[in-house]
């Protein structure tokens, strides 16, 4: 039995529980208590043989609160932490750590508790080749067959790596990525084809984001709010065109920036504002929308107020854009948190 759970910065243990019950197929519900919640998980765990990834624990504490819920039943079972941070890798592992250490010794005492370990370490989502090279020789070679898995969107850092053996993920194909351009732009619910004289260009264009989802999403939602007539489709697959024989981060950025130019004037100082936050960031909406109004980015409208102007209209409409992934929502539907789009390296930065 396997199960995945993202965590990112902002962690909420009860949250994580009810991620963690869905993944394994056990019904909770924010009404339990949160020990009511770990005892179910404990009990639907116990005679089981399970793998459950805990994607990105930025804090000790993380761990510390939910570890005993996950039962050590001499099944091989495991929970599988990743994390970016020298100093959470060392407490995941049992070493005790200080954020008044130096990263040298922080390094040196990682090497000596993984020495004659056997141990899988994940670092998710490495950008660039210095980040591995100032790190690598904190893994120790044991011959026992360790393994420090990374994962990159770089492809010059996946074949940057000692390692011989790296897997890359297949890009989809032609018809896949028109389906999935078809659903962003006109809904998943419908099942028939978009207008004749749109549906030639739109797989064009699909097969002109070169099979990467993101980019694919990011152009949908462009589509999806601007006029659906054959002019504009055509504009759209002209300025794509021009980004074919770029780099994968280069060709990200021409994407974001085409999205960036469609989008009205109210909403590009929004966007931009997002550069503040890293990739990952765990983005509470209700803060957000108070800065925009601080910020003076959103405008009056009579017998509303301008928190509700910026969460109905302004965040709403980034997020169809696929400028915003919704993280959570409430039980009224209503976001309350989200990420940065995802869809290449932060668009307010050139040195990522």
């Amino acid at each position: 039995m396997r199960g995945w759970s993202t965590i990112s910065q902002e962690f909420n243990s009860k949250r994580v529980l009810l991620e963690v019950l869905h993944c394994v197929g056990c019904i909770g519900s924010e009404d339990n208590e949160y020990e009511e919640l770990g005892q179910k998980l404990y009990q639907n765990l116990i005679g089981r043989r399970y793998l459950i990834v805990m994607d990105d624990i930025w804090g000790t504490d993380a761990w510390d609160e939910m570890k005993r819920f996950f039962p050590n039943n001499n099944k091989g079972s495991r929970v599988l932490i990743t994390t970016r941070v020298l100093l959470e890798i060392l407490h995941c592992i049992g070493c005790i750590g200080s954020e008044e250490s130096e990263y040298e010794e922080l390094g040196n005492k990682l090497y000596r508790s993984l020495f004659k370990r056997r141990y899988l370490i994940v670092m998710d989502d490495i950008w660039s080749t210095d980040a591995w090279d100032e790190m690598k020789r904190f893994f120790p070679n044991n011959d026992d067959g360790s393994r420090v898995l990374i994962t990159t969107r770089a492809s010059k850092v996946a074949l940057h790596l000692d390692g011989p053996n790296y897997f890359q993920m297949p890009f989809l194909e032609v018809d896949e990525s028109w389906n999935l351009l078809r659903r962003c732009v006109f809904g998943e619910e419908q099942q028939g084809s978009p207008p004749p004289e749109l549906e030639a260009i739109g797989k064009n264009i699909a097969t002109n984001c070169r099979g990467l989802p993101l980019s694919i999403v990011v152009i949908g939602g462009l589509l999806a709010k601007s006029e659906q007539t054959r002019e504009n489709w055509q504009r759209v697959l002209e300025n794509l065109s021009s980004t074919v024989n770029l780099e994968e981060d280069e060709r990200c950025f021409k994407i974001l920036k085409l999205s960036y130019d469609q989008l009205p004037v109210h909403l590009k100082p929004c966007f931009l504002y997002m550069g503040m936050y890293r990739e990952d960031d765990w983005i509470n909406v209700s803060m957000l929308m108070r800065l925009w109004v601080d910020e003076g980015f959103v405008k009056p409208v009579a017998g509303k107020s301008l928190e509700t102007i910026a969460r109905v209209v302004y965040l709403n409409d980034l997020v169809l854009r696929n400028l915003i992934v919704v993280r959570e929502r409430g039980c009224n539907g209503r976001i309350k948190s989200g990420l940065p789009d995802g869809s290449g390296p932060n668009p307010s930065r050139s040195d990522r």
